[in-house]
């Protein structure tokens, strides 16, 4: 253990820690840390990073619509470091639940929101943003996004890329087996950018087995 990491301004019931994703190494790693009970469920994550040779926060992000319950930070990525860096923000609970994601990038020199992500076919309480993963940096960046309530609790997950630029939902991923209450896209994990990306969904309800025995997919591109 080389350090603890703490918010600068700290309150009970922030929950810092509920969610976090690191990317580099050494002293070009950055990290991000979600707190979705920041400021009556608002939520707010902090991004450090050890450039000076210790870890220190550098910035505090939260939504440029926010409100209370929106859960913002719930779920946490980044990818890349210093000016490429670029993090992804899941907000389960936006919008009745709908729910939503955050693109952030440092490609300014400071941190900045990009983009708010929502699916095509939202509906009150999908909970869209509940697992967030993102890979790559720039024009090359793909993110997954998962809506685990999504369709009776079957759930689903979403791909959206910027090869063209600006961020826009290319896919919505579905298990081949969906069933109610299977919960897929609880989490989910993605690797690789354009047709060399590979992304895996869990599905804790899944029933292959057991009751609830729980399941993840494989998907490729």
């Amino acid at each position: 253990e080389i350090a603890k990491l703490v918010a600068s301004d700290g309150g009970a019931t922030d929950l810092f820690g509920c969610s976090v994703s690191i990317s580099g190494t050494g002293s070009d790693a950055v990290a991000i840390i979600g707190t979705y009970g920041d400021d009556s469920f608002k939520g707010s994550s902090y991004i450090f990073d050890k450039s000076g040779g210790s870890w220190a926060q550098i910035d505090k992000l939260v939504a440029s619509d926010g409100s209370s319950s929106d859960h913002f930070g719930y779920s946490v990525s980044i990818s890349g470091t210093g000016n490429d860096a670029v993090a992804i923000i899941g907000a389960r609970g936006d919008d009745s639940s709908k729910g939503s994601a955050y693109i952030f990038d440092k490609s300014s020199g400071s941190w900045a929101q990009i983009a708010k992500l929502v699916a095509s076919d939202a509906a009150n309480g999908d909970r869209f943003g509940v697992s967030v993963a993102i890979s790559g940096t720039g024009n090359d960046a793909v993110a997954i996004i998962g809506a685990e309530n999504d369709d009776s609790y079957k759930g689903s997950a979403y791909i959206f890329d910027k090869s063209d630029g600006s961020w826009t939902e290319i896919a919505k991923l579905v298990a081949s087996d969906a069933a109610s209450f299977k919960i897929f896209g609880n989490s989910v994990s993605i690797y690789g950018t354009g047709n060399n990306a590979v992304a895996i969904i869990g599905a804790i309800s899944d029933d292959e087995y057991f009751l609830n025995s729980g399941a993840a997919y494989i998907f490729d591109k």
